[in-house]
Formats: structure tokens, C-alpha cells, sequence
């Protein structure tokens, strides 16, 4: 077979092109179905409206906000003061502060509009990066529709309130795409080209954040390198460039990896029960929701992968290796002709990957009721990230592919008046049975009564949507041409009903509130003083109130929301411990015993204030050695005296005063006057990475009453500073800029490099 050096796969021939060929038809069908979906989500966003459902308003909207405020007034990025008493927000990892894409659109947009497009995006890249990862395999028409199913599945959609994770999925298509690029390259030139791609996009991932994401993309990644570059015999340079790609990306977002780890080691999860973090799962009776969507309401947990996915996978299962549906060749050999042709080979192995990819995912998605997630169980690390059920929007991923490369060969099929053998329609129409079995069984079980008259809420759709599926799937694979198109409209419909207007979730893009409303219904603490605390509702696991939404104004909380929960030492239902947090208010639900003990709270819900918080700085001659600050807050004098890792020499006198003379997110300057040598107390978070100069010389910051932190000053008039700098931003982003720039320089090389050899040819 020829192959062409400029392009990655190999130049199809004889009927392939027949087969790679799209319908323009069909093509601009699939291009309106995906322009009518995406027009669904973007209409409200040009209306200045934002989406606010779920983690949307919780957290993400919290936080861009004040990076965008940090971005446009000149401040520090780093460390927000306003969650968990103060907080290491880069190290977190779940907004990519250091990602190009995000600074300039924050930086130089609107907000509305930036955050509408951060949301929104993921669809456009994941559609845009499928149709060109697969049109070199199976040209324009199968793109798309890959594309399609990929873009708006259940799981993709539904996960759209974490931007940060559904980016990070989107490189998935690019960087697969750039993986074939140097497998199936015949020139060193390309195979440097496709490091380079490697790298920038591994990079870019890893400076959006959001670990979880990033591991699903980097061993869905790696398990496809494997798999093309051991079909294709590949030599040793192509597995060093494809490996040198993976690691240089790593060095390119040294910035986030590093402070997201020395977050994580300071974190629960790290500290916690890494058996409670493999949660929620997937049971292994959910798989059944397959052929009924309107099964299982947490739709995190839903395992509907859409009717044409499907049946368009059961179908390829035995037509994949029909000689009468594959290209010809020409060549007359009897065993040439019982194996597939040598054309179709990379679709083949593209198959068997997907269709691999597509079950490991599921296995994984159970946890470790499925056995196999104990190899990620006892990593360092990844073992502990959380919701296994989220590798199921890898399964429909790996679903899409399936479902493209056979939409594929039915083109083929339809165009060539091809009649498939029935036996190959076996699977799909067990599929049709098996829904209406489950029909009947729930609507039995459940007394079905139709109280609730939404369309995807009744037990009959389940057997219609993959009843006209299975016949569109029927009428193409027996060579009629309408299927195509029955196949193109249901799967739109399919995908309309039970993803993009998923009545199981909070998503309602047609009521989405501007800006100021979102604020406006905002049950904030009457006034700005000091800190409040929000646990939301005890004994059951709801997302606090309002504590991260509290950036929006400028509260400040010693609680928070976080996918990193800082360790802290104290217990925040205690009385002192609110009090040496600086704490003036905590949120009381109603027809509750008072969540802080010793305080009286009224019976409906509302704020209670915090009987004599403590200033934020202040001065204290008196200290006590702990090692257990939870138990000890509670048996001194807050007032006088103040908890310490270790011995501090502060003789008995009268306290000093201390003023704020700067409060900014990442330094903090306070004017001491001390009678003699004494404490200095602030009620900041204490981390590692705060450095404090007194006058101007370098001290010791100490760990003070168990979370916050401090310092010893003479006597005197005297000007402490607190700063925070981050040893892991600091390097990583010397090793972030050093490795973009060796990117920068090897795409020049090869560019330039690749110009001159031609002008000399």
C-alpha cells in the first residue's frame, strides 16, 4: 500500500475511497443536528444569562469571579482568604489559574461571557476534535456522527457543571488524533510534529487542574499509544517520541502539578480512609439502565449510552468481520479474502480498541466491586481520587468510536446496495426485547401511575426509542437509504431527550439567571464582619449554602467547598474554636438543637451570631504547648492564652495592641506595639509557604491554636509582614516556561527545518 508522508494514516485505495467518502447529504444532516444541540446551550449565553445548576453555582462561578477580579485589579492569584479561614486556590486544582486560555479570557472579556464560553466550549472541542481524529480513519460522515454521540452524551453533559473536567476530556480526540500522527508517520519530521502536539496538549491539561480528569485522559491516552504502536511494529523512536511527548507535557504544567500536590499532601483526602473515596460507584444491575433511561434517576449514575450507540455496537460485533461489508480488494487470494482487508486494517484495530477501551472504562467505572480499579486502588495518589463512576463518560466515549466506524460502513452498505445477513441483526433486536421486558417489569413493580406526564419519565421509552432505532439500523443494513437518515434524526432526538434537556438534573438552560439575580437570592450574613460558617444540613451530604458563593461579596468563611479539603486540627462546632477563628456567624437550620454547643439558637432557620469573636490580629503573652489543639481550645482562656507546637519563651506582661495595616490575599502587614517579648496572633490559615519579616529581617511562623498561625515580636513599635510564597509555583513555573519554550523551539525547528529541505529539493 502507498502511503503519503504528509498525511498520518495510509492513502486509501480501490473501493476504500468509496468507503472513506462522505455523504453530503447525510453530512449536513449531522452538521444541523449538532448545530441545533449546541445552539441550545449557547442562546442563553449570549444573552448574558449563566448556568448555575449544581457545582456551576457552588463553586465554579465563585471562583472565576474572583480570578477575574484578581486578574483585572493586579492581585495574587494564589491564596484566597475568603474558604477554610484561607486557602492555597492554585493548589486545589480545579480552575486553572495558569492555563493561557483562561488568564486571556478572564483577563480581557466580560465575565459573563468568559464563563459562558469556559462552560460551553468543552462540546465544541470534543465535536470538533472526534470529526478530525476520525476522518482520516473513516471519513466525513462517520466523523460526525462519532462527534455527535461524543459531544452531547448523558455523562458528557451532565458534567458540564465542572468545566475544568470536561475541558480536560475534550483534549482526549486531539490527542489520540496527534497519536496517530506519529504512529503512521513515515518522516521523523512528523513524528517530531506530533511530540510537540503531545506535549502542548498534555501540558494544557495538566495546568486546567482537576486530577481525576487528568488521569482518565493520560491512561486513555497511553492505552491507545500501546495499542496502534504495537499493531503497527513501530520502532523505538516512535515509542521514545510518543513517551518524550507524554513527559515533556508533564514538565510544561510543572506549575499546577506541583502546587496541586503539596495541596494534596495536606489535604483529607490524603489523611482520610482511602476505602470511603472509591464512591459513588456504578452497581453492576445498573448496567440494565442500557435499554431503559428512564431507570435510574441519579443521572451521575446512569449507564443509558443512547439507542444508536447501542445498537450501532451490537451490530458491528458480527458485521465487523463480514467479507461482503468490507472494501474490496484486488487481490484473488482465498485467505486474503477470509481476513480482513489489508485497507481496512486500521479500522479494524481501531475497532478492537475501542471496543477494549469501551469495557475496561465500564469495569472501572464499578470501583472496587469491579476488581480492577484495585490496580489504581493501591497508587500512590490516584488511588485516591473519588467517583469512579465518572470513567463511564470514558465507556461512552469509547462508545462513540464504535458507533462512528459502523454509521461508517453502513454508508457503505446503503451506497453499494448491500443486504447484510439478517443473523447479523440478532443482537440489536434482543436489545428491543430486552426493553420491553424491563418496561414491563418496572411498570409492574413500580404500580406505574403517570402522575409524573414528562415524556422521559414514562416506562414505554425506553422500547420506542430503541424500537425506531433498531429499525433505521434494519433498513441500512439491508441496504435501504432512509435508515441512514432515521438513524441521523433519532439519535438527535435520542440525545435532545435523555442529555441535553435531562429533566433527572438541575440543568434548566431556558430560566438561567443573570449575574446580579444569582446574587441577589444569595442568604448572606447580615454584615462583613469577621468570618461565618455554613455546614449546610448534619447527618446527610449536602453541598454547603453559601460559603464559596460568599466570594461574590467579599464574605469570608471559615468553611468552605473544595474537591481538596484542607486538614484542619480544630472542630468548628466548638465554641473557642469559632472564637480564634474570628468567626461571627454561623447558619442554623430550623427545627434543630443548636449546631454550636453553649449557644442559643432560635427555632427557624437563619444566622446566629458568635458570642465574642476574637479580633483577626492581637497579642498574647501567655502560651501552651499542644499537641491536640481539638481538646485543648476548649480548656484555656482564648482570650489570654494561645496554643503552640512547641515552647515559646514569652514572659507574663499586659498585651500589646496589634493593627492591620495591609490585608491583601497574599500579604498581610500588622503594626505591633509590645510591651515586652509576645506572640502575635492571626486568624489566617497556616501553611508552609507563608514567610514573615519582621521589620524587614526574616522569623519563624508558627503554627498557632492548631490552623492558624503567628510569631514571636519584641518589644516595641515593629512592622510584621506576611507573605505567601509557594516554593511550588515559584519552580514550576521556571520548569512550566523552560519545557514551552523547548516546544516552541523544536515546532520551529521542525517548521523551518521541513521549508528549507523542500527549497533545496
Amino acid at each position: 500500500m502507498s502511503t503519503d508522508s504528509n498525511s498520518p494514516l495510509p492513502k486509501p485505495e480501490g473501493r476504500f475511497k468509496t468507503w472513506a467518502a462522505s455523504d453530503k447529504s447525510l453530512v449536513a444532516c449531522l452538521m444541523l443536528a449538532s448545530g441545533v444541540l449546541l445552539a441550545f446551550f449557547l442562546t442563553p449565553i449570549f444573552r448574558g444569562r449563566l448556568p448555575v445548576h449544581g457545582d456551576l453555582g457552588w463553586f465554579e462561578l465563585p471562583i472565576r469571579h474572583y480570578y477575574a477580579k484578581c486578574l483585572q485589579e493586579g492581585v495574587p492569584i494564589d491564596w484566597v482568604p475568603h474558604l477554610f479561614g484561607g486557602f492555597f486556590l492554585t493548589g486545589e486544582g480545579q480552575h486553572g489559574p495558569y492555563h493561557p486560555l483562561h488568564w486571556l479570557m478572564y483577563r480581557w472579556l466580560p465575565f459573563d461571557q468568559a464563563y459562558g464560553i469556559e462552560v460551553v466550549l468543552p462540546m465544541v472541542l470534543v465535536l470538533a476534535g472526534m470529526v478530525v481524529f476520525l476522518r482520516k480513519h473513516i471519513g466525513r460522515g462517520g466523523a460526525w456522527m462519532g462527534g455527535l454521540l461524543a459531544a452531547f452524551s448523558l455523562q458528557f453533559v451532565q458534567h458540564t457543571q465542572q468545566p475544568q473536567l470536561t475541558t480536560i476530556l475534550a483534549h482526549i480526540p486531539w490527542l489520540l488524533w496527534a497519536i496517530d500522527v506519529g504512529a503512521y508517520a513515515t518522516s521523523l519530521q512528523l513524528k517530531c510534529r506530533s511530540c510537540v502536539g503531545i506535549a502542548l496538549l498534555t501540558g494544557s491539561m495538566i495546568l486546567l487542574g482537576h486530577p481525576q480528569s487528568l488521569w482518565m485522559s493520560m491512561i486513555t491516552a497511553a492505552f491507545y499509544a500501546a495499542y496502534v504502536l504495537t499493531q503497527q511494529r513501530a520502532g523505538w523512536r516512535s515509542w521514545a517520541l510518543v513517551i518524550g511527548g507524554m513527559l515533556l507535557g508533564l514538565c510544561v504544567g510543572a506549575v499546577q502539578l506541583f502546587a496541586t500536590y503539596s495541596v494534596f499532601a495536606s489535604s483529607t483526602r490524603a489523611a482520610g480512609d482511602r476505602y470511603i473515596l472509591p464512591h459513588p460507584v456504578i452497581e453492576s444491575e445498573a448496567f440494565l439502565d442500557v435499554v431503559a433511561p428512564y431507570r435510574t434517576r441519579m443521572v451521575f449514575l446512569t449507564t443509558y449510552l443512547g439507542a444508536a450507540p447501542l445498537l450501532l455496537t451490537l451490530w458491528w460485533l458480527t458485521a465487523a468481520y463480514h467479507r461482503s461489508a468490507a472494501p474490496a480488494t484486488s487481490s484473488s487470494n482465498e485467505a486474503e479474502t477470509r481476513s480482513p482487508p489489508a485497507s481496512s486494517r486500521s479500522l479494524l484495530h481501531l475497532s478492537i480498541w475501542a471496543f477494549a477501551f469501551v469495557v475496561l472504562s465500564a469495569v472501572l467505572s464499578m470501583g472496587l466491586n469491579g476488581k480492577l480499579y484495585y490496580l489504581q486502588f493501591w497508587l500512590p495518589v490516584a488511588g485516591t481520587l473519588r467517583a469512579p463512576c465518572r470513567y463511564l463518560t470514558l465507556t461512552q466515549f469509547g462508545m462513540a468510536i464504535i458507533s462512528a466506524v459502523a454509521f461508517s460502513r453502513l454508508m457503505v452498505t446503503t451506497r453499494d446496495k448491500i443486504k447484510t445477513p439478517w443473523r447479523h441483526l440478532t443482537l440489536p433486536w434482543l436489545a428491543f426485547v430486552g426493553s420491553v421486558v424491563m418496561a414491563l417489569i418496572i411498570a409492574k413493580e413500580m404500580n406505574y401511575k403517570q402522575a409524573d406526564r414528562h415524556i422521559q419519565a414514562q416506562f414505554y421509552m425506553g422500547p420506542v426509542m430503541i424500537g425506531i432505532a433498531a429499525l433505521g439500523l434494519t433498513l441500512a443494513a439491508r441496504g435501504i437509504r432512509a435508515g441512514l437518515y432515521i438513524l441521523v434524526i433519532w439519535t438527535a432526538l435520542d440525545l435532545g431527550f435523555f442529555s441535553v434537556a435531562d429533566i433527572r438534573t438541575d440543568v434548566c438552560w431556558r430560566k438561567l439567571p443573570t449575574f446580579d439575580q444569582f446574587v441577589a437570592r444569595l442568604a448572606l450574613p447580615p454584615d462583613h464582619k469577621g468570618r461565618f460558617a455554613d455546614w449546610g444540613t448534619p447527618g446527610v451530604w449536602i453541598l454547603p449554602q453559601v460559603d464559596t458563593t460568599s466570594l461574590l461579596l467579599n464574605y469570608r468563611a471559615i468553611t468552605g467547598y473544595a474537591g481538596l479539603y484542607p486538614n484542619k486540627r480544630l472542630i468548628y462546632s466548638d465554641l473557642n474554636s469559632l472564637r480564634v477563628a474570628d468567626v461571627s456567624w454561623f447558619w442554623q437550620p430550623a427545627n434543630m438543637d443548636s449546631l454550636v454547643a453553649g449557644v442559643k439558637t432560635p427555632k427557624n432557620e437563619g444566622w446566629c451570631p458568635v458570642p465574642n469573636p476574637l479580633p483577626r490580629v492581637r497579642l498574647v503573652s501567655k502560651t501552651q504547648t499542644s499537641d491536640t489543639p481539638e481538646t485543648d481550645i476548649n480548656r484555656i482562656d482564648v482570650d489570654t492564652t494561645a496554643l503552640v507546637t512547641h515552647a515559646i519563651d514569652v514572659p507574663p506582661s499586659t498585651p500589646g495592641t496589634a493593627t492591620l495595616a495591609d490585608d491583601q490575599p497574599q500579604r498581610i502587614s500588622v503594626n505591633v506595639d509590645a510591651p515586652d517579648r509576645q506572640l502575635l496572633v492571626l486568624s489566617e490559615s497556616f501553611d508552609g509557604a507563608w514567610q514573615t519579616r519582621i521589620d524587614g529581617q526574616p522569623t519563624t511562623t508558627e503554627r498557632v491554636n492548631g490552623d492558624f498561625m503567628g510569631c514571636v515580636v519584641p518589644a516595641g513599635k515593629h512592622r510584621v509582614d506576611f507573605e505567601f510564597q509557594s516554593g511550588g509555583i515559584y519552580y514550576g513555573r521556571i520548569v512550566s516556561l523552560l519545557a514551552l519554550g523547548g516546544c516552541l523551539i523544536a515546532a520551529c525547528a521542525t517548521l523551518f527545518g521541513g521549508r528549507k529541505r523542500q527549497a533545496s529539493t
